[in-house]
């Protein structure tokens, strides 16, 4: 009688390869790096969108610190209809239109909002209290809950 053998292959046995492990730990890593590098970016994108809107409130209110200075007017003549309140600035007829006071002798433009501004409507409030003459202009689509105002006499 003769004996049969049966052969069992060391390399037919049941699981993941080291390789096959590694492959998909990889491919993990990868795709959640990624992840977060897009979530980070959102983030940055907010910060530098609420700087420029910082750094345009501070030209506004020092070019209307050098008209004043040079021309001798606190304020600009129509700078009288404005109240307490805040009215936006832009070229549209409801809002208050900076341009003739600043424009070409004080700012090249009119700053816009990085995310919303148009020439109309430049995203930016702009409001004077009639006693004190204070100006005070502000931001109010800051991202992530900052509060973006500057104000002086």
């Amino acid at each position: 009688m003769k004996s049969s053998k049966i052969q069992v292959s060391r390399y037919k046995t049941k699981g993941f390869t080291f390789v096959e492990i590694a492959m998909v730990v990889g491919i993990l890593a990868l795709v959640s790096s990624i992840v977060i590098v897009n979530l980070n970016i959102r983030g940055n994108k907010s910060a530098a969108n609420n700087i420029k809107r910082r750094t345009d409130l501070e030209n506004i209110q020092k070019a209307l610190d050098l008209r004043a200075h040079e021309t001798g007017d606190s304020l600009p003549a129509n700078f009288s209809a404005l109240t307490a309140t805040y009215i936006c600035v832009g070229t549209s007829a409801s809002c208050y239109n900076l341009t003739p006071d600043l424009v070409p002798n004080y700012l090249g433009s009119i700053p816009k909002d990085p995310k919303s501004g148009t020439d109309a409507n430049t995203g930016y409030l702009i409001s004077v209290d009639p006693a004190t003459k204070v100006v005070c202009v502000k931001a109010p689509a800051a991202e992530n809950d900052e509060v973006i105002e500057n104000c002086r006499k």
